[in-house]
């Protein structure tokens, strides 16, 4: 008997959204992908061919010549060490001392415990495996910059060999040169350590301040407006490729002048400062807000069309009202523009921008005929 196939129709547009679910990643988890993790991809690679390297010449280290086993060695430490301080300094460079910190305990283990692994089977392997140990960890103390990183790079280096010492005689005279020569190297790291960890925390103290002053407006804790239209046309774009809506609010604060002239300019900026903290509030991981400018403020709103994004500045204009209720009002413009798909982020701004001119304009329309009307707040959307 032949058996019938069954088809199951499936609308095109929700398998297109079942593999758009299961394939896309937006460019914000690209970024965080980036930033966090590809730091430890050459630490790790690093770590494999250093452990390879070292099992080899544990192993093979007979076939060199007497005179010249301790210069090779010497030369492989200095080597996989040169490449090592590379990696990381390239990754703490990029402000992800947290997690080089850690890769390196992680390569240093990696390391030393391939060589311990090789002299467990060979004994010569110690006499060279154990004094490479504690090079490494000399090596990587000009590099930590975190007192926890330093801590578990020592238990990294020295556990493997002490397991190791406690598992096998260590009579021979050979051994007892390799522990003279991996307490000396102990005491040397945690000498180098302490000697450059104020010079290394402070070093990392500036360039923190720098890049967070490069990136966020020094007032209000927000993007400037560089990095927000770095990202903003990032994120623009990746929403447009994956045929997504996107948004974006333009908002103004209305007679801040007045604010500055009546109540100071310690009073805008601390109007600033709460509109700021609205905007935080409302900002999820992909949602991107930023100051552009004196009293300008703009928020990208990926997935969110115009009725959401009007309730959403529904919600932020409540806020804000709820702030100025015992000083004299601000009244803020909401302009609201969608993108279209194929547009810039320079034409999404001015159609935001012209939306919130709109707004303004009927603002003090209305003001010029009733007074009350100085705390109203007006949004109009773009089409």
């Amino acid at each position: 008997m032949k058996m019938e196939k069954w088809h199951i129709p499936v609308p095109e547009s929700a398998l297109a959204g079942a593999m758009t679910a299961a394939t896309a990643m937006t460019s914000y988890q690209r970024d965080r992908l980036r930033h966090f993790v590809a730091p430890v991809i050459p630490s790790m690679m690093l770590g494999v061919s250093g452990a390879a390297l070292m099992l080899a010449a544990c192993y093979w280290i007979g076939l060199v010549p007497g005179d010249w086993a301790s210069p090779v060695v010497l030369f492989l430490s200095a080597m996989l060490s040169a490449a090592f301080a590379l990696v990381t300094r390239a990754a703490a460079g990029n402000g992800n001392l947290d997690l080089t910190g850690y890769s390196a305990c992680l390569f240093i283990f990696v390391v030393c415990g391939g060589v311990c692994g090789a002299a467990f089977l060979d004994d010569q392997g110690i006499v060279y495996g154990l004094p490479y140990c504690m090079l490494a960890a000399v090596a990587a103390s000009f590099f930590w910059l975190r007192r926890r990183h330093f801590i578990c790079g020592q238990l990294a280096a020295f556990v493997p060999p002490l397991l190791l010492l406690l598992a096998r005689s260590h009579t021979r005279p050979e051994w007892s040169f390799a522990i003279q020569l991996a307490t000396i190297a102990l005491i040397g790291s945690t000498g180098i350590f302490l000697l450059t960890a104020r010079t290394n925390q402070r070093l990392y103290a500036l360039s923190s301040e720098v890049e967070h002053r490069a990136t966020y407006d020094g007032l209000t804790g927000l993007l400037n407006r560089s990095t927000w239209i770095q990202r903003a046309e990032s994120r623009l774009a990746e929403e447009q490729r994956l045929g997504r809506q996107i948004t974006c609010l333009f908002i103004d604060m209305d007679r801040f002048k007045q604010v500055n002239d009546v109540l100071g300019h310690s009073a805008g900026d601390e109007l600033l400062c709460q509109v700021a903290n609205v905007l935080q509030r409302y900002e999820v991981p992909d949602r991107l807000a930023g100051r552009i400018g004196g009293d300008e403020f703009v928020m990208l709103l990926p997935g969110l069309g115009v009725r959401q994004a009007k309730n959403l500045a529904d919600g932020i204009i409540g806020a804000i009202q709820s702030t100025q209720r015992d000083r004299l009002g601000s009244v803020a413009s909401i302009g609201i523009a969608a993108s279209t798909g194929a547009d810039s982020l320079d034409h999404l701004l001015r159609r935001a921008d012209l939306a919130m001119m709109n707004v303004k304009e009927r603002n003090r329309e209305r003001s010029f005929a009733d007074d009350s009307s100085l705390a109203s707040f007006l949004i109009a959307a773009a089409d």
